[in-house]
């Protein structure tokens, strides 16, 4: 019998039907052990030697191995094809050596799709582990951990409130940060521009003036209303006939098939996925052999794939859209490695791969490898100049006459911005022609600042910088937001103020390691560990030779040392120029004392120098306008009901509203993603009428409300809640919406976690994908994923808990199995005196 390792039961359980009798395929469930998350595990005083530890929820899986193993002729591992894989198979590996279960016959194969021709193939032509791919994961793996445990106590001790560091993941946060950045520095100038809609052939299409009273018109040109009020009237006075018409052939080519980071990027677009739900259910399709693997950097695909995608082109469309010639990429992006195949269907002839988020991102795949194996599309990019009859106002019209469609019939890529005016479709115009004037409008513009990130394009920056590597994008992004460093509304990423504070010191003490180009550097030197060009153990003394001074260095500065070094770094922005020559640290309460950046239990803020006397005080990202209630609440009107002032103040946890005072007073806090700008009477009367009767519910009679609490939007109903996505859906959710959610949340954490109202929902577990979630026991706070519940020991501030800490304490509860069962039967009768 031939033992056969897999990372997934579903894919064990394919790949065992096509195997038949005389194999034995078992599924590792993932990685089987991890460097153990405390001090030591990788020793830089010992050729950087490592500690493994195997995954305490894995025992059941690792003896289920090592006993098949021990029956085995021989072991075949056939994890996944890229680092992670091969990581994976040498652990298996290392771990039946030490329970001395280990074959002697051990062979690696590697499949890029899960079907009965491409195992066959790989089982047919084994090899032996990748030792440099294993140089490489080690590399990466003691690099990750030497920084997390190594600069996670500077900035516990030294930054109040940040929760830890990574090494891909902070450069990650200062893209965002940084965008921020240009954003607030970002002036608007205001231009207008005149526009006329005109129809040719049944088609509307908008030409845009372009010379006015004999002056040539750009962009900015007109700066205020009244010249373009003028210009308008001057267009709609006058009549425009075609004088020019350039037509320029285009050809435009299609795009290869998807990469791990492209496909992200597009299903963002089209799909509204994020990276992580992208690669979840990537990771189903492939398993279930509908897609080819789906981390690659590759966007070549094999022969018989080609011939397969021209054949499935000819049926579907007529010859003119096949190629002469099969169409070759190559891939292009920056420290591409592990280049496999692209991600394309494994069938050609299947068009559809199950419903609802499979079988979108499904047709996805389809449509773009078919795509990419289509004839060009032949366009023609025009442009029209109109004039009136005394030529001295014109206009333009550009746009694109498609000739042949090509693959745009079947696929076109999505975009990150808005469309330009060269992507129009124009109708056929010649010189002489007279197109109709249906209307011409005069519109106000403001220059607009470089937009916030959305997922696909920092997706898209993070690869064109060479940062990280595609596969763990989604990863990255996700630990972004667990940690609170950023928020996504709308798409697009905001950094919070942990996030901000969190960037601005490590630019101020470790510059080097946040900058794009030292990240990317040492993606280069990953790399070339996995070609066999240089040694692993080289790369990581080479960076710990100056990292570890620099982290001596700053922990032995006093944490008041830290504070005033972030505050010079800050101020431009902390402190901003008012412009009209006052000074801008001056202390708006006493007019004395000047402000300055501090630090606190719970974080960062801004006060008065003049404390204790004066103790004026605004949040770190509050902005120069802020400040504290001590600097006096801000009156938004009166409560209709009771007549009472109705104000919005500032405390040590953000912005709230308040109606009375004293004991009797009624406070509401200002959510989050509510901007402290909006907040008006009629915003702070909605808050502070919560909790919200959504009604009775249809099963049980009971009133079902919606509210606000410490960690967020949620339904309550006799004692159970369901959390609620955003602020709005608390004044928009109506019954049918909140019975489901209720029952969803009843059936997704069991009743014991689906009680209560968390306390804090901290992320997915990285290895079960089990939602976590920080709960209030009878006995404290407690922490569980649905099936194990874990109690949060002294040592560990329930506000200051991380998703890996999290994780580690599950984890460990789960290793020592399920808890004694407590006998109820009675105790024996005590013997009477004599009694035998």
């Amino acid at each position: 019998m031939k033992l056969v390792v897999v990372e997934s039961p579903a894919k064990a359980k394919t790949i065992e039907k096509y195997l038949g009798p005389g194999y034995r395929v078992l599924a590792s469930y993932g990685h089987v052990r991890d460097l153990p998350p405390k001090d030591g595990s990788v020793d830089p005083d010992d050729g950087f030697a490592m500690t493994w530890e195997n995954y305490g929820d894995k025992a059941r899986q690792l003896k289920a191995i090592s006993d098949e193993a021990k029956k085995a002729e021989s072991l075949i591992l056939a994890t996944d094809p890229d680092r992670e894989g091969e990581a994976i198979s040498w652990h298996v590996q290392e771990v039946l050596r030490a329970r001395r279960a280990l074959p002697a016959h051990v062979e690696r194969v590697a499949f890029n799709a899960i079907t009965k021709t491409a195992v066959l193939e790989a089982i047919a032509h084994p090899r032996a582990l990748d030792e440099d791919l294993i140089d490489a994961y080690r590399a990466r793996r003691a690099l990750d951990y030497l920084v997390g445990f190594t600069l996670s106590p500077v900035l516990w001790r030294k930054l109040p409130g940040a929760k830890s560091a990574g090494r891909v993941q902070s450069v990650a946060l200062r893209l965002v940060v940084d965008r921020e950045r240009e954003i607030e520095l970002f002036r608007a100038r205001e231009y207008w521009s005149v526009t006329a809609l005109m129809e040719a052939d049944g088609t509307e299409f908008p030409a845009r003036l372009v010379r006015y009273d004999g002056n040539k018109i750009d962009r900015l040109t007109i700066g205020e209303e009244g010249t373009a009020l003028a210009a308008k009237k001057a267009v709609e006075e006058g009549r425009f006939s075609v004088v020019s018409v350039e037509t320029k052939p285009l050809t435009r080519n299609p795009p290869p098939p998807f990469t791990t980071s492209t496909l992200q990027q597009e299903a963002a677009r089209k799909l509204g996925f994020s990276a992580s739900q992208t690669m979840r259910v990537a990771q189903s399709l492939y398993e279930d052999g509908s897609i080819t693997y789906m981390r690659t950097d590759g966007v070549q695909m094999a022969a018989e794939a080609i011939s397969a995608a021209r054949k499935a082109v000819a049926t579907r469309y007529d010859a003119g859209y096949v190629p002469d010639k099969p169409r070759f990429y190559e891939t292009k992006a920056k420290n591409a490695q592990e280049a496999h195949e692209a991600i394309r269907p494994t069938d050609f002839s299947r068009d559809r791969a199950g419903s609802g988020d499979h079988g979108r991102l499904y047709e996805l795949i389809w449509k773009r490898a078919l795509a990419s194996q289509m004839a060009s599309a032949r366009l023609e990019r025009t442009t029209a100049e109109l004039a009136d009859g005394t030529g001295r106002h014109g206009l333009r019209a550009t746009g694109q006459v498609v000739l042949f469609p090509g693959f745009l019939a079947l696929y076109e890529e999505g975009r990150d911005d808005a469309e330009d005016e060269d992507s129009r479709r124009l109708p056929r115009l010649r010189e002489g022609d007279t197109p109709a004037k249906k209307s011409v409008t005069a519109e106000q513009h403001f220059t607009q600042p470089p937009p916030r990130y959305s997922e696909a394009s920092l997706v898209k920056r993070m690869e064109e910088l060479g940062i990280g590597r595609p596969s763990t994008y989604a990863a990255t992004l996700q630990t972004l937001k667990d940690r609170d460093y950023v928020r996504l509304e709308k798409n697009r990423f905001f950094p919070e103020e942990s996030g901000r504070l969190l960037t601005a010191f490590l630019e101020r003490f470790f510059e080097r390691y946040v900058s794009y180009d030292f990240t990317a550097h040492l993606e280069d030197e990953l790399d070339e560990i996995s070609g066999g060009r240089m040694q692993w153990q080289q790369v990581l003394e080479g960076f710990w030779r100056d990292f570890k001074p620099k982290t001596a260095e700053v922990m032995e500065q006093k944490p008041s040392e830290i504070t005033a070094a972030l505050d010079d770094f800050l101020a431009p922005w902390l402190f901003p120029d008012k412009g009209d020559g006052s000074d801008a640290r001056l202390c708006p309460a006493c007019g004395e004392g000047r402000l300055g950046l501090r630090g606190g239990r719970y974080g960062a803020f801004v006060a008065c120098s003049n404390y204790p006397e004066c103790k004026f005080t605004r949040r770190f990202g509050q902005g120069a306008e802020g400040g504290s209630e001590d600097s006096g609440p801000q009156v938004l009107g009166q409560d209709p009901e009771s007549g009472q002032d109705v104000t919005l103040r500032s405390g040590r946890f953000g912005p709230y509203f308040q109606i009375g005072e004293g004991k009797e007073a009624k406070r509401a806090s200002l959510p989050k993603d509510v901007p402290a700008s909006d907040a008006d009477l009629e915003i702070a009367l909605r808050f502070l009428s919560l909790p919200r009767d959504v009604g009775d519910h249809p099963e049980t009679g009971k009133p079902i409300t919606a509210s606000i609490g410490r960690y967020g939007p949620y339904l309550a109903h006799e004692g159970k809640y369901a959390k609620l996505a955003s602020t709005a859906e608390v004044f928009e959710v109506g019954m049918n919406a909140a019975v489901a959610k209720l029952a969803d949340a009843a059936k997704g954490g069991g009743r014991r976690a689906g009680s209560r109202e968390p306390l804090k929902m901290l992320g997915a577990h990285p290895r079960t994908a089990l939602e976590i979630r920080l709960m209030e026991g009878r006995f404290g706070p407690y922490v569980t994923d649905g099936t194990t519940n874990a109690t949060l020991p002294k040592s560990l501030a329930p506000d200051q808990l991380t998703l890996e800490e999290a994780a580690q304490l599950l984890d460990e509860r789960a290793a020592k199995g399920p808890a004694p069962k407590k006998s109820r039967g009675r105790k024996p009768p005590a013997r009477k005196k004599g009694s035998k």
